[in-house]
Order: structure tokens, then sequence, then C-alpha cells
């Protein structure tokens, strides 16, 4: 290539350059209008519309409940905030382009309710005390059937936030000094939690000897001989014992021995750090205070001629 010619490339290299940093900012100003454009609507998409009052009424089976607008617009993609949506829009159709307006707090009563036919108001009661926040909104022994209830009524980003995410669980083996074939074997069974309440369901279906409850991340399992020993461990057995071992080695005995073909639930509060050990879901057998700073999973200790199950 001549002088001449690379003369013209580069003045053309040059002129690419100048327009590709000239049209950046022009692409970054629209990137930005767009992304505001789409906050903007996200925003609006999550608001119930000014056609709903400031309290809401809705009738739960043959119970009448009242609660603040802002409370359902904190799960939007909830079927209740779609219920409250489509109960309160525009009764006749020839008013269908007539501006809504924010309807006062005393004129709630001429308004129409929301109905929610054939679910539980008990439940629904516990559910929006969950919502408001309430301590103990629901207690122990409702959870299950508020957790189907909430998935029912789409208030599972609401209740995962309050209560954490219940995802499948299962065992992941763990064996002392590395040897799988040993006689006492850890079955890791969740994810190691780092906030909120969580649980599991063991049912032991035979038992030598087995312990159930929660093992900490920084456990040292590998290298130590006798497994009561493992440093970061806390543990229901089967003879009644409570044992926990953090900065020392601390045992006792609960009232509660475990037989065989009996169901144990184990609660994980990792905002609270307690766990709690639960006979048929209502009675507490024991409960721990676990150290701060620390992440905890659900875990069984089994010996030979011994069978845990996961129920949930």
């Amino acid at each position: 290539m001549d002088s001449d010619e690379e003369a013209g490339a580069a003045s053309v290299a040059r002129e690419v350059n100048d327009s590709l940093q000239e049209s950046t900012p022009v692409f970054e100003r629209q990137i930005g209008h767009v992304t505001s454009s789409l906050k903007k609507t996200r925003n609006a998409l999550c608001k119930l519309h000014s056609g709903v009052p400031e309290v809401v009424t809705l009738k739960v089976g043959d119970q009448v409940f009242s609660a603040q607008r802002s409370l359902f617009e904190k799960d939007p993609q909830s079927l209740l905030f779609i219920l409250v949506c489509q109960s309160y829009a525009t009764h006749d159709t020839d008013k269908k382009n007539r501006p809504l307006k924010r309807t006062k707090p005393e004129e709630t009563k001429s308004q129409p309710s929301v109905e929610v036919p054939e679910r539980d108001p008990i439940i629904f009661a516990m559910l929006l005390n969950m919502l408001r926040g309430y301590d103990n909104a629901v207690p122990p022994e409702w959870k299950e059937a508020c957790w189907k209830e909430a998935v029912y009524y789409g208030l599972t980003t609401s209740w995962y936030e309050r209560y954490g995410n219940r995802r499948p669980y299962a065992f992941q083996i763990l064996a002392c000094k590395r040897k799988l074939l040993s006689e006492a074997v850890y079955g890791v069974a969740s994810e190691y939690f780092t906030s909120g309440e969580h649980y599991i369901d063991f049912y032991v279906v035979k038992w030598d000897r087995v312990a159930l409850g929660v093992i900490s991340s920084d456990a040292d399992i590998e290298s130590r001989e006798d497994p009561l020993d493992t440093f970061g461990c806390a543990f229901y057995w089967n003879d009644g014992r409570i044992s926990s071992f953090f900065s020392s080695l601390v045992m006792f005995n609960s009232s509660v021995v475990l037989n065989e073909a009996h169901f144990v639930r184990v609660v994980l509060d990792a905002s609270e750090n307690t766990v709690k050990w639960m006979w048929d879901e209502v009675t507490t057998i024991a409960m721990l205070r676990l150290p701060k700073g620390k992440t905890f999973a659900f875990c069984t200790l089994c010996w030979h001629n011994s069978q845990v199950n996961i129920m949930n």
C-alpha cells in the first residue's frame, strides 16, 4: 500500500472513530430514557388504580375483613391484588372512559367488597397479619396450612421474605474420617441458611442410634474419630439427649425419648439464632441458642441399622 492509500485509510478510520464517539452519548441517553420509562411503567403496574379506596373490604367465607390498600401493593403479582383491581373497577361500561378518582374512606360503604368464596377465613386472617408485619402472625401449628393458602393467593414473595424460601430437601452424605463406609454417616439435608425461619420434618423409620438437628458450615467432620466430638453441631438424640458443641460440648436430657416410626420437626431460625425440636408439629421438645455469625443447615447423624426419611 502506497502513502496515499495509507493516508486515506487512516482518514476513514478517524472518521469512523469520531462518529462512534459522537454517537455513544446519544445511545447512552436513549438507553437511559428507555430504562427510566420501563421503571415508571413497572412502578405503575405495582400500584392499585385510583378507583380503589384507602380501605378495602373483603368477604372471605362468611367473615368480612378490612385492610389498607397499601397492604395489597406489597405483593402486586398476587391473586388478591388482581381481585382488588377487578372488584373496584368502574361498574358501567359507559363510564369506562371517565377518569377515576380516589375514594375517601367514608365512601367505602357504597363500594363493592372483594368476594373470596370457599376459603378459610381463619387462615386468611393470619395471612393478613403476616402482610401487616405482626409478630407471631402464623403460629407454628398453622404454618403448613397457611403456606398452602399463601400459594393459592399468590403471596409466596411475602411469605419468603418473612419465613424463608421452602425448597425441596434431600440428603447429601458426609462421612467421618473421609470414609464413606463408616459406622456413622452425616446426612446434610439443606443449604446453609443465613436468615429467616426454616423447618424440616424428619420421620425415623428405624433406629439403632440417630441424631437430628443442625450443622454449621465450618463443622469439623472429617478429622473426628467420634461423631459426638464434632465441633459445630446441635443434635437431638433418639435416647432423649440434647447435645451442642460450639465453644464447648454441652449435653442435657429432654423428657422425650424417640422411638421407631416417629415424626420430629426441626425448626431453624437463622435470624434469631435458635434451633428447636418439635413433636407432632405442636409440642416443643427442646430449644437451643446458636452462636451468631455462623450459617447452619439441617442434618442427621445415623449409625448402621438406622433409617431417617425427609417428609417435606
